[in-house]
Parts: C-alpha cells; sequence; structure tokens
C-alpha cells in the first residue's frame, strides 16, 4: 500500500519452469487509485474485480479473527478496485478432489 494507491500482485500458482519461460501469465501487477467520493462498499460491489476480490479475502480469512477479516475489508474498500479487462480467477488453497471437480 502506498499513499496515493494499491499495487496488487497476483501469481499464479503453477510454477514449473516452462511457464517462466513460455508464458508471460505467470504474473499480474495492477495500481489501484484511493477511491473518492461515498459509498465504498457499493463502488466495489458493482466492480466485478472489486467483488470477487472482497469475496476472496472473506474466503481466505474465514477462519481468522473477525476483527482482522474487517480490517482487511475496510482497508479494500478505500481503494477503486474497478479493472476493465481483467477477470480474476479463483483458486483457493487446500485439498481439491476429483469429485469436486465435477
Amino acid at each position: 500500500e502506498f499513499p496515493d494507491r494499491l499495487r496488487m500482485v497476483i501469481t499464479s500458482a503453477n510454477m514449473p519452469r516452462r511457464f517462466w519461460e513460455v508464458n508471460n501469465e505467470v504474473v499480474w501487477v495492477k495500481d489501484f487509485p484511493r477511491a473518492t467520493g461515498a459509498k465504498p462498499l457499493q463502488r466495489v460491489l458493482a466492480s466485478e474485480f472489486g467483488s470477487v476480490f472482497s469475496h476472496f479475502l472473506v474466503q481466505i480469512l474465514q477462519k481468522c479473527p473477525l476483527n482482522r477479516l474487517e480490517a482487511w475489508l475496510s482497508r479494500s474498500l478505500c481503494f477503486d478496485l474497478t479493472c476493465d479487462g481483467a477477470r480474476l480467477v479463483l483458486s483457493l488453497p487446500g485439498e481439491h478432489l476429483p469429485a469436486r471437480a465435477r
């Protein structure tokens, strides 16, 4: 976090050597400016990227103390998470059973 922006860096969990040598989709970086105006929750939820990111925060922090989850969500509301042309595809940590993938 910077005074004027939030730098989000998202990496792929699939990091075989060929991805680094051939693909250019292993690391994604975007700076989101500080939000202006009222109704930050409505603004975040109106953005597909912001809505998915907020949902992801809830998923990965669900076992943390509630104040930590609230702090991260509140912090994310300070930024304009609008991101045209990018779609956040989540992959939650843990064991993924073949039956669940269907």
